[in-house]
């Protein structure tokens, strides 16, 4: 089945353009949080302070009470190993997956490859994580203050133009849009490529090749997967 050439050629521009936004985006500050309510007003605390998906990876030690521990330091890769290393991989075995001259069973393998790691790619975790936390960081922190403010926020209220004696509040940062543009190249990209990866292994299952891998190993073209 012949494929036009714009569909052989959109697959590698938006996997190359994903894999580029995202290496920019866990660079990029993703999110930022202001302390609010009177809080705020001290010096100390009133500057936003920023982070990238990079930074917060690197950060995870030294933000904990034990930073040298093995469940802190099991906690860092972990956060590395799904949030940038599985995400740049399933990028790299897609684009293997549509322009690499690969024999039938290799494209099989790289097919269940690509899958297992699309089950670990957790780039729409994490862009959900941020997104919820700019409605929950605050009402997080709210709750562990808890009534422990009662009195002194009384009297802010009544002798002071703040409300509260503490507060969070997120704002996501441009970091988080590179990052979103990424994940929807890259599904786009997955959506194309899975396509013709069915539709060719549907052709050759009716063909009968697929059941005789081992005497019909044909190649398929690059980017030709019809």
């Amino acid at each position: 089945r012949a494929i036009p050439r714009w569909r052989k050629a959109l697959p590698p521009v938006l996997l190359a353009a994903s894999f580029g936004l995202f290496i920019w985006g866990v660079q990029v500050s993703a999110y930022s949080f202001t302390f609010d309510g009177a809080a705020g007003a001290i010096p100390a605390l009133a500057a936003p302070r920023e982070y990238s998906v990079w930074t917060m990876i690197a950060k995870l030690p030294a933000n904990s009470r034990m930073p040298d521990s093995a469940p802190v330091i099991f906690c860092q890769w972990s956060f590395m190993l799904f949030s940038i290393i599985m995400i740049s991989l399933e990028q790299v075995v897609l684009c293997v997956l549509w322009v690499a001259p690969l024999p039938l069973r290799a494209q099989k393998v790289v097919w269940v490859v690509w899958k297992t790691v699309n089950a670990w790619a957790c780039a729409d975790v994490l862009l959900l994580v941020l997104l919820l936390s700019v409605f929950q960081l605050g009402l997080f922190a709210q709750e562990i203050v808890g009534d422990k403010c009662s009195l002194v926020d009384k009297l802010l209220r009544q002798y002071t133009p703040y409300t509260t004696c503490f507060d969070v509040k997120m704002n996501l940062e441009p970091g988080a849009w590179v990052l979103f543009s990424s994940l929807v190249a890259t599904v786009l990209a997955a959506v194309l490529i899975r396509r013709e990866c069915n539709l060719c292994f549907l052709a050759l299952a009716q063909r009968g090749t697929v059941e005789c891998e081992g005497e019909s190993m044909q190649r398929l073209p690059p980017g030709g997967l019809g």
